[in-house]
């Protein structure tokens, strides 16, 4: 993934996260994680994220309803497939 696409995941999850938890620490801390970049329109959008059966994904509001594609099914489908 991108570091543009890391921190558009960055900018969607923040809030949820510590006040002092930055993005060097948010990178970090998602190395055993494998990611799908999303895109809408040919802009990054966000990403689905996988560990195992734990799957997360993180999408900017705009993007909402407009992300998830044969393509994300697919890579999903794959992972969980193991």
């Amino acid at each position: 993934m991108t570091e543009d696409c890391s921190r558009k995941v960055f900018e969607v999850v923040k809030d949820r996260l510590p006040a002092e938890y930055t993005f060097e620490q948010f990178t970090a801390n998602l190395h055993k994680y494998d990611f799908l970049s999303v895109s809408v329109d040919g802009t990054c959008v966000g990403a689905v994220m996988c560990c195992g059966p734990e799957v997360h994904a993180a999408v900017l509001p705009a993007a909402r309803g407009r992300w998830f594609t044969k393509d994300v099914l697919a890579w999903l489908t794959a992972r969980l497939a193991h």
